[in-house]
Order: C-alpha cells, then structure tokens, then sequence
C-alpha cells in the first residue's frame, strides 16, 4: 500500500534559508511504523531465510562428513554371541516427528521379531540380551529433509575384569551398527523401516557366524 504525503512549503519560517524550500513536518511515532514496516517484514524474511540455509549447511556436513555406516562387528564383536539362546527386542520410543511421518514402534518390533524367528533365534520377552532399535529423526523446519539415525545393537550383561563386582548387572552393546541419512517426510517410513530390516538381518548373518547349529 503506497502512502502520500504532501509537504506544504514554509515559507514564513526564518529556519528555511531560502523562500521556497519545504520544511519537513514533525513525523509521529505511528507515522514512523507505518514508514518502516515493509522494511522490518523484509529483515525478518532475509534472517529465516538465513537460519534456514545455516540448518541446510549444518545438516549437510553431518551426512557428508560423518561416514554413512558405522558398525562394531568384527570378529571380535561377534565372539560375544557365541552361545545366545535367546533374545528380546526392545524399539526406543519415536520421537513426534517420527511418528508424524507414519513410524509406528510397535511394526518396527513386530518386523524385526519375525526376521529373528525365520532366521532360528529364539525370541522371548523375558531374555537377558535383548536386541536394541534406536531410530532420532531431527525437525530441522521449514520444508528441508529430516535428518535420521538409525542404530541396532545387541545389549547383554557383561562383567568386569580383576573379579570386580557391581551393585546391579552392567548392560552394554557388546555388537552394533549404525547409519546416518535424511530423507523427505513422504519417505521417511519407507527409508527407516527398511534400514532397521537390513540391519537385523545384519545381526542375523553375525550371529549365524559364532552359532553353527543355527543355520540347520
């Protein structure tokens, strides 16, 4: 909206050094908002539009520099398999943003039991080692992607060395695997669901290699 604004010459004012020239009148308060408004609007379009690149350049260098996968399972990892009997699954809560993007804990546990079960492992709810689904999707705003991590890990009581002994049982990851990605929300289900499969079936291959009898 353009606004006009008249200014009458003063010519009877001994401030104006030459008959003729306009003075400017005083601006109110309102006058001065309605001056700079615009402008404010155009600042604050111009700083989202900068948080939203520094998120972009932020969530970029995560994935770019920080490998794809990460996983402990060398040899060394899977000897601490040897002899399970069995194992319970366990999914951490998802997150809002997870969820809103169609994640449901409940089918990523359900999946990862069924691939446990088909593969020979005995599944039970009461287990002492229990397989561990993380999955963190972070809302960076706006429309960008959803950055995510997905990790799997086979947690299990472990003891000290020197014969030392503590209060309660020590849990720990004794084998994991983990990856980063981003991902649309329309595709965040799809991308999750199917890299928390691969990596059960990851865990599957490493506990077939320390338990022969499991592959009959």
């Amino acid at each position: 909206m353009a606004i006009a604004v008249q200014i009458n010459p003063d010519t009877d004012n001994p401030e104006c050094p030459e008959p003729g020239l306009a003075r400017w009148p005083a601006v109110d308060q309102f006058h001065v908002w309605l001056i700079f408004l615009p402008i404010q609007r155009q600042i604050e379009e111009e700083v989202r539009a900068m948080r939203a690149r520094i998120v972009w350049a932020v969530v970029l260098s995560v994935i770019v520099l920080a490998p794809p996968v990460s996983a402990s399972d060398s040899d060394t990892e899977r000897v601490s398999l040897t002899g399970l009997t069995a194992v319970s699954v366990v999914v951490e809560d998802l997150s809002s943003v997870a969820q809103k993007s169609g994640l449901v804990g409940a089918t990523l546990q359900a999946d990862v039991e069924r691939r446990l079960r088909q593969a020979g492992i005995q599944v039970t709810s009461d287990a002492d080692a229990y397989l561990y689904v993380h999955v963190t999707v972070a809302d960076p705003g706006a429309s960008l992607p959803l950055p995510y991590m997905v990790e799997v890990a086979l947690m299990q009581e472990v003891t000290l060395p020197r014969g030392l002994k503590t209060r309660t049982p020590l849990q720990t990851a004794t084998w994991w695997v983990n990856s980063l990605g981003m991902s649309g929300p329309e595709r965040l289900r799809a991308g999750v669901t199917d890299k928390v499969a691969e990596f059960a079936d990851n865990f599957v291959r490493a506990f077939r290699s320390v338990n022969p009898a499991a592959n009959r």
